[in-house]
């Protein structure tokens, strides 16, 4: 019988681009998808002598920036990802890092990648992770006999794809050995504290809060947190452009800028039976079709335990969130809150922080 090889048995592994420890990620149900696909420019081949070339010609010169997703658990201890996701550097730009996707006899290595997009889970009662999606400026890959391993139980060796890509003139490939790997210390956070609070919700005097600080919130079906990372990548244009080129020659994106970032997220609520003050008649008021402007949030995706407090996932901004909300009929009545960070008072690694054990 085959056997085939599938993305969910595919082992992951992260690097910094400027350093030399590496670590291996553990990956959720779903696996690994990363790919990266080119650009072709075309022009017209009809003339006056070929009145009848409809179709045009093309060449393949750029590579688009590749791509990758995949999900992974935070640990009570922190993740080795997060900083690249959340943090800027003195440059105000987002450091990068190499990642390596092995499979049995077959390897990828995706380099200078960055982040993206980040979005948390906020499903109780199961494992608080993060979707994570990113970009990078070349994929390459490698493969040997299917009767060798590269990475095993005991061992990692890229000797045979580095040896066969220098004699066939292809670029160097990224390498390291079993020693760098490093073993990332943590248990698993399981989500079963969520909060969502804010300054003007808290404060409506009708008899009915939408959440309470710092209690678990029964009220709240769902509830998503997202960061998104805009960049920009400077492609590698040189003046000289062949009309043909080789897999070698494609010009690749070689560097990028950070130009935006959007941190925004989504709660719904459930009414309560007895909860009349949330309907009004008119447009912004009450908490039915309203919106907020520099309003105070705290929001809170964590585990709670007796011995080491609450770890995981918060935010929190006094007077730098802008809001709007809704009641939705269905079933039952439900009231959702669209919120977005708008303030640049602080770096945002200041005001989404991780919380640990």
């Amino acid at each position: 019988m085959d056997q085939y090889i599938t993305l969910e048995s595919t082992k992951v592994f992260f690097s910094p681009t400027n350093g030399a420890e590496v670590y291996e990620l553990e990956i959720l149900a779903g696996g690994a998808s990363f790919s990266q696909t080119f650009t072709e420019t075309t022009f017209s081949t009809k003339t006056i002598h070929e009145p009848g070339s409809f179709i045009s010609d093309g060449v393949f010169k750029k590579a688009n920036p590749a791509s990758f997703s995949f999900t992974v658990p935070l640990y009570d201890t922190g993740h080795p990802l997060w900083n690249y996701l959340v943090n800027t550097n003195s440059s105000n730009n987002l450091d990068s890092f190499t990642l390596w996707f092995i499979d049995k006899n077959k390897v990828f290595a995706l380099t200078d990648c960055i982040l993206v997009g980040g979005t948390f889970s906020s499903t109780r009662g199961q494992v608080l992770s993060i979707s994570l999606e990113g970009e990078g400026s070349r994929l390459l890959t490698g493969t040997i006999d299917p009767r060798n391993y590269i990475y095993g139980d005991s061992y990692l060796d890229f000797a045979k794809i580095t040896s066969e890509r220098t004699s066939a003139g292809l670029s160097s490939f990224p390498t390291f050995q079993s020693s760098d790997i490093l073993n990332f210390e943590g248990n698993i956070i399981w989500l079963n504290k969520v909060y969502f609070s804010d300054s003007v919700i808290d404060s409506f005097n009708n008899g009915y809060d939408i959440a309470v600080s710092d209690l678990w919130t029964d009220n709240i079906i769902s509830m998503t947190l997202e960061l998104q990372n805009n960049i920009s990548w400077v492609p590698y244009e040189t003046v000289q452009g062949a009309s043909e080129v080789t897999a070698e020659t494609t010009q690749y994106p070689s560097d990028f800028v950070l130009t935006e970032r959007v941190l925004a997220g989504n709660t719904k609520i459930a009414i309560d039976t007895d909860t009349l003050g949330i309907f009004e008649n008119a447009i912004n008021t009450g908490l039915n079709q309203k919106f907020f402007q520099a309003i105070s949030l705290k929001v809170g995706l964590l585990q709670e335990t007796p011995s080491s407090g609450d770890t995981g996932v918060s935010y929190l901004v006094s007077n730098g969130v802008n809001a709007s909300s809704r009641v939705v009929p269905g079933p039952f009545y439900t009231y959702e809150i669209d919120w977005r960070h708008a303030t640049n008072a602080q770096s945002l690694q200041n005001y989404l922080t991780f919380n640990t054990a």
